[in-house]
């Protein structure tokens, strides 16, 4: 019986585990699979702004003739209307500052009828009885008396004091210009609104909302963070509970937008009740993530392939299924110019997205996407116990009933304990798990050579690496998918913690490891043998290839993390992958990981050069952390993930046999230098 503990129950224990977390694994992939709609909106204030009435006609005309039906169409605010000429506007101070008769006595009517004013306060002058109607109807509608002021007429012009001057012109909201969206849906567009969510001070503009939202059948509403921050003590929660209400009554679909860092979304006022209301029984159960984006740093020379990039890449590595297209406005290039490179990038983008299967600016479906998160993180907190047991094994080289057992007992123990355990602590499952995944696949993976180097040809010994890497990887990757998992995570409202840990844990590790599973001795101690290697021979290519691998660990600690600017050789690297495999395989998986470890492999069975097989190990840990950090992606599909990995090996494998036949050149270049190196001594 001890036996059999001994040597099958942890196992047994083990494939119980990853079996229970099959169910999780496949609802995530099912639900995934099943998101494969992608809204594309053209946000129409940006490009109206930015060319004439003629040009917007007829690129609005290439739009629709491209398949492109969806236009974002934003409130209308104090600056766009001043852009427009429809109101001028001005600071008081500088009101002040002039002396004609007209500003000398419109100066003197406003401070009379607004004591109040700040020398800094907006001054809205408003001619045409369109405009004074339109500021009459929509400002008390969402403003108080805090706000603004009606401050008089003067020769039948109409005067506004907005108090606070610290805001500017565009976080004044007015309304939605009915006209345009009346005109954009008769050309035959459908009409998404995209509506910052403020802290008025009144909210019947919400019903003017509603009333847009019914009488055009407007199916999305994109809320999005205002700029301006508010004073704690004066929330006024009925903005938002109203908004969250409208979205469920009309069955719309809310729309949420990624921050520019692309580490979470927009938390607008009120975000957590808007999406919990939607997500509720009686909610809509449709959210979808928007991207845009203004950045023109990394522009190409055709103005408008990178922009197609960007949309690409947002939706395979990020879900994102609602593209908000903004104008491509790099210096130097007149605006009509950028309005038809971006329609370029927008038809680029649909192309390459519609052959993969995509549909574009089709229904969305409902969400219906929950996790039994206990259980996942039961089943992952058992796992983590038994890979201590087996990392112990295999480190030590021996097998104790009394281990195993305790083991078997701590895994029933965490088993049992996540269900009572606070989530606050639930959530930090998926770090630790992160870290001994990768941990225990560089164990096994270490193990493996050790015991079969003096027994396997090279080739099958590489393969077989790679083979106890990814497989150890991939199966841990089960836990890591299912702890993951539900619409929190898939949205990005919940975010994986400890991305610098889990990348940086397993290399420091490695170099543990490696000492105490292939340099250390019963005979020998720590002390002596960090002596023993700082007192060696530095010889020639001992620096050679050391520096080769310190330098391929200051570029991997250089990309750790998320890094927004890269350089441009990266940059075209990562686009000429991109356009042979859309999931996209990570940099430092191809460059330095996978020839480190196969590196290594030949080094461990080849040679006695205890540094460089030291260092090359630590260089393939990058390896197993980069694969495991790819699956804390929440974001990312996680048959996404999967292609990205393998499709990792593949472009790995070929730069690992260019690594290798560089490496046997040098080698033979080495030797060729004479006695001196002492090369043939190192080598077996």
């Amino acid at each position: 019986m001890k036996k059999l503990i001994t040597n099958y129950a942890a196992y047994i224990l083990l494939a119980v585990m990853l079996l229970s977390l099959v169910p999780g694994i496949t609802n995530r992939i099912f639900h995934e699979n099943e998101n494969d709609n992608v809204v594309i909106s053209i946000l129409y204030n940006d490009i109206r702004n930015k060319i004439s009435g003629k040009a917007l006609d007829k690129m609005l005309d290439e739009y629709k003739s491209s398949g492109i039906d969806t236009i974002s169409i934003m409130e209308d605010d104090i600056n766009s209307m001043v852009a427009r000429g429809e109101i001028t506007s001005i600071k008081h101070n500088i009101l002040l500052h002039k002396y004609d008769a007209e500003s000398v006595e419109m100066g003197e009517m406003i401070i009379k009828n607004c004591p109040d004013i700040n020398y800094d306060s907006h001054i809205l002058i408003a001619r045409t009885e369109e405009t004074k109607e339109k500021l009459r109807y929509h400002l008390p509608r969402r403003y108080g008396e805090k706000d603004y002021a009606f401050a008089g007429t003067y020769e039948d012009i109409d005067l506004y004091v907005f108090y606070d001057g610290r805001k500017n012109l565009w976080d004044y909201a007015i309304g939605y210009d009915e006209e345009d969206i009346r005109t954009l849906q008769n050309r035959g567009f459908d009409i998404a609104l995209v509506h910052k969510v403020k802290n008025y001070a009144n909210t019947e503009y919400i019903e003017d909302i509603e009333g847009i939202v019914k009488e055009y059948g407007i199916e999305y509403m994109n809320l999005k963070e205002d700029s301006y921050k508010y004073d704690p003590a004066d929330i006024k929660e009925y903005n938002y509970k109203k908004l969250s209400s409208l979205i469920n009554k009309n069955n719309m679909t809310l729309v949420v937008t990624e921050n520019t860092n692309q580490l979470s979304n927009q938390k607008f006022f009120g975000y957590a009740h808007v999406f919990d209301e939607t997500m509720k029984d009686s909610g809509s159960h449709k959210v979808l993530r928007s991207y845009e984006t203004y950045d023109d740093s990394q522009v190409d020379d055709t103005f408008y392939e990178y922009r197609a990039t960007q949309y690409f890449n947002s939706t395979i590595d990020r879900n994102i299924r609602f593209i908000t297209v903004t104008q491509v406005a790099p210096p130097s290039v007149s605006y009509s110019k950028c309005a038809e490179n971006t329609l370029k990038a927008t038809r680029l983008y649909k192309e390459k997205i519609e052959a993969l299967g995509f549909t574009v600016n089709g229904e969305t479906a409902p969400i219906a996407y929950t996790a039994n998160k206990r259980l996942n993180a039961a089943s992952c907190a058992a796992l983590m116990v038994l890979c201590l047991l087996f990392i112990w094994q295999m480190v030590s080289g021996k097998r104790s009933f009394g281990v195993v057992l305790t083991a078997i007992l701590l895994a029933l123990g965490a088993f049992a304990g996540s269900y009572i355990l606070p989530v606050s602590l639930i959530n930090l499952y998926p770090t630790v798990f992160c870290v001994v995944q990768s941990c225990f696949a560089m164990t096994a993976t270490l193990y493996f050579v050790k015991v079969l180097k003096d027994k396997l040809h090279i080739l099958p010994l590489v393969a077989g690496s790679l083979v106890v890497l990814l497989g150890t990887l991939l199966l841990g990757a089960t836990g890591m998918g299912s702890m993951l998992s539900g619409i929190g995570y898939y949205i990005n409202n919940e975010i994986f913690r400890g991305i610098k840990l889990s990348l940086i844990i397993p290399i420091l590790y490695t170099a543990i490891l490696y000492y105490f599973m292939y340099i250390k001795t019963s005979e020998t101690d720590l002390a002596r043998d960090i002596k023993k290697v700082f007192n060696s021979e530095i010889k020639v290519y001992w620096v050679l290839i050391g520096g080769i691998i310190l330098g391929v660990g200051v570029y991997y600690i250089i990309r750790s993390g998320n890094v927004n600017k890269i350089s441009s050789i990266e940059q075209t690297l990562r686009n000429t992958v991109t356009e042979i495999f859309p999931e996209r395989p990570r940099t430092k998986e191809f460059l330095i990981g996978y020839p480190a470890l196969v590196l290594f492999v030949y080094y461990a069975k080849n040679s006695k050069l205890t540094l460089i097989k030291w260092l090359l190990a630590i260089a393939a840990s990058i390896l197993a952390a980069s694969v495991t950090n790819s699956f804390c992606h929440v974001f990312t599909d996680f048959s996404v993930i999967v292609s990205r990995t393998l499709n990792g090996l593949t472009v790995g494998l070929i730069v690992s046999i260019i690594a290798f036949v560089a490496n046997i050149i040098l080698i033979k270049i080495l030797r060729l230098l004479g006695s001196k190196l002492k090369l043939d001594s190192e080598m077996k």
